[in-house]
């Protein structure tokens, strides 16, 4: 694409592992495989760490998740060394269409043991359902190492659930630094400055190049992109507490500054002259 502007957006993935079996030991007891048989286990050296564990080999865990290849080949590689001391062999599967695929799995009782759960939404749908695992003690006492606020994105009423695994940023605006320098673009500080600029780069855009690049497609999820864009835009524009207010239900949609917000993100997303790939439709 002829652009020189891109959006680069990550959901948060801040709700794990803890869906459907919230410790591998919880998990383990549910999963198919043995379980270790004879006496405890004593694990030494740099295996020492997975102790809670020991007394589990040949255990099968399931992992669920939406993180794909190339990601996932690291997250799996993070638990090598758990698996090898343990003996526990964890299963995961990534799947674009994760969202939609991990309640007709809970439904048909296909469930896995772990879930990646990337919205706090979906967690709260799955507990409706029953079948979710609350954390064990020493799950839920690390967590209170971190900053309450982490908690509380895996809590359902109060209830704690799931221990947050990671968090991407997201809404990130990549531009070429050469590109801006023989344009003589400075690069934007504000919302208005943005939009000025992009309006700029447009019209003097040669050869039918436009200044951004931008799609909302994502199998299943698609549409999150857009989500998370006017989620920043009501952040900035309207404010913390507004922000609040929307995502608790206390206002709508239909309310004049969620409106505001939309029709914001859509002068920029639809507008054919600015972006690539945009659509009025």
């Amino acid at each position: 694409m002829n652009s020189i502007l891109s959006v680069r957006l990550r959901r948060n993935l801040i709700i794990a592992p803890a869906v459907l079996g919230l410790a591998l030991v919880s998990a383990c007891s549910n999963s198919s495989g043995g379980g270790g048989g004879g006496g405890p286990t004593t694990l030494a050296g740099d295996c020492a760490k997975f102790q809670p564990y020991a007394g589990h080999s040949g255990t099968k865990v399931t992992m669920f998740a939406s993180i794909t290849s190339p990601e996932s080949d690291s997250l799996e590689k993070s638990w090598a060394d758990f698996s090898k001391c343990t003996g526990i062999q964890i299963s995961y599967e990534g799947s674009n269409d994760f969202e939609s695929q991990l309640p007709v799995r809970v439904d048909g009782g296909n469930a896995p043991d772990l879930a990646v759960i990337p919205q706090p939404g979906l967690l709260a749908q799955m507990v409706k359902t029953g079948k979710v695992v609350k954390p064990s003690a020493r799950t839920e006492a690390n967590e209170n190492q971190w900053s309450p606020i982490w908690k509380t994105y895996g809590s359902v009423n109060g209830t704690f659930y799931a221990a947050p695994m990671s968090a991407n940023m997201k809404s990130l605006v990549w531009y070429s630094p050469k590109a801006f320098k023989q344009a003589g673009y400075d690069v934007p500080k504000t919302w208005v400055d943005l939009m000025a600029l992009s309006d700029k780069m447009a019209k003097a855009g040669t050869n039918g190049s436009k200044p951004w690049c931008g799609g909302i497609s994502s199998g299943t999820a698609t549409g999150w992109p857009a989500t998370d864009w006017l989620e920043e835009v009501v952040l900035g524009g309207q404010g913390g507490d507004v922000y609040d207010q929307w995502v608790s239900h206390k206002i709508k949609f239909s309310d004049p500054q969620i409106q505001q917000s939309m029709q914001t993100v859509a002068n920029w997303m639809q507008n054919p002259a600015w972006v690539n790939g945009a659509s009025a439709a």
